[in-house]
């Protein structure tokens, strides 16, 4: 349902809104204002809604994000839907103004409603609540984003696959889609991040909808990262910016690739996408003892280097490299035949239990390789993955 400033719905809806803000005036941004949407027909969706400063300037224009709450922040109180979000709330009031609304659905339902051609009763209101946030505020249409964990992925997925290209970016996490809307997701920026270790949603599914958005030509971005179901605090919390610099900003991450090739069955590992173009520690593990084949020499920007001055390993199964003076090195790697051949990404990520790495610019903050699947390394400005974080990420520069 889209609301006309015409209509009595409409009216109804500035009149709440008005008397909400009278009385959140003096609130902190981090509690936005609380607020309720009644569809007229019974159902109520509490939300929070939070404003960026300037959104009264002359000629103000801001993205509108919506943020889906995870399965145990359902109810009515309209708070516990804020859990975890700190610094998307901080993030859309500071570095990325914008417009954020963060609904609660009630207990027991629903952010998705796969295998219907209806949204679920709490995705709905949400939808009409948007709508209304755009027409009472000044919403850059261009710049609609959507995020969500766990169940508020799920939704997320359905959202982006019922509405193709209604928003601009989808950052989902702990959670996959349908294989089958690839075609529809593909018309949407996206960000997955999933656990490796998840026991609570599997990664499988996830891996299986980012392949299926590439085998159409898609070029989604994803993060399969060291865990179990619980990754989005540090996500949210964005320590590098990385994350939002490229949901607001379509700004390219700095990441180190990790490209197999399933011909032969060899790593090149190019650390000149690496913060600062340097690695000064990673560690490359599988999940079955003697998958690995140590080559006896690597190749460093082409020159031989024996192996065991280089790095070790770990009963076959694990990958190590450790710079003690913090230095690491810089440009191409190749280790020849390490991996058996003829692997797919969804393979190639089943396989893989660790793929992390510290460059000196980011000390402590771990980082996971650009994992691709192909022959030649792609340059940064046509990057199209095959692999972990790959797709064209973006247009123009860093700004940390």
């Amino acid at each position: 349902m889209l609301l006309t400033r015409s209509s009595s719905s409409y009216r109804k809806a500035v009149a709440t809104l008005t008397v909400a803000m009278s009385f959140a005036a003096h609130a902190s941004a981090q509690g936005g204002m609380a607020l309720t949407y009644d569809d007229g027909n019974g159902n109520v969706l509490p939300y929070r809604l939070f404003l960026p400063p300037g959104i009264n300037d002359p000629g103000a224009s801001f993205p509108l994000v919506v943020h889906l709450h995870g399965a145990g922040e359902r109810g009515t109180n309209n708070t516990s839907q804020l859990a975890y979000i700190n610094g998307l709330i901080n993030t859309t009031q500071s570095e990325h103004p914008a417009i954020l609304v963060v609904p609660q659905a009630m207990p027991n339902t629903r952010w998705d409603n796969y295998g219907s051609s209806e949204f679920s009763l709490p995705m709905r209101l949400t939808v009409d609540v948007l709508n209304q946030i755009e027409q009472l505020y000044p919403v850059d249409t261009s710049r609609r984003l959507i995020t969500g964990l766990s169940l508020g992925a799920f939704g997320t997925w359905d959202l982006i696959g019922r509405l193709p290209g209604h928003f601009a970016a989808a950052m989902p996490l702990s959670a996959g889609g349908l294989p089958a809307l690839a075609e529809s997701y593909a018309e949407t920026r996206i960000w997955a991040h999933h656990g490796g270790g998840d026991t609570v949603v599997p990664v499988g599914p996830t891996r299986e909808t980012i392949q299926a958005i590439r085998d159409i030509g898609g070029m989604p971005l994803y993060s399969e990262v060291q865990g179990g179901h619980g990754i989005w605090q540090p996500i949210y919390d964005d320590p590098t910016g990385e994350n939002y610099d490229w949901f607001f900003d379509n700004l390219q991450p700095e990441l180190a690739t990790w490209q197999y090739d399933p011909t032969t069955g060899s790593i090149k590992l190019d650390a000149n996408a690496a913060p600062g173009g340097s690695i000064f520690s990673f560690r490359y593990a599988v999940n079955q003892l003697d998958l690995l084949n140590v080559p006896a020499q690597v190749l460093l920007d082409g020159v031989a280097i024996d192996t065991n001055q280089f790095f070790s390993f770990n009963d076959n199964r694990t990958l190590i490299y450790s710079d003690p003076n913090r230095v690491g090195f810089t440009g191409v790697l190749e280790l020849p035949g390490l991996l058996p051949t003829g692997l797919g990404f969804v393979e190639l990520m089943g396989l893989s239990s660790q793929h992390f790495y510290f460059s000196p610019e980011t000390g402590t903050n771990r980082r996971f390789f650009n994992i691709l699947v192909g022959t030649e390394i792609p340059e940064p400005a046509s990057l199209v993955s095959l692999g972990l974080l790959g797709g064209v990420l973006g247009i123009g520069s860093r700004r940390r």
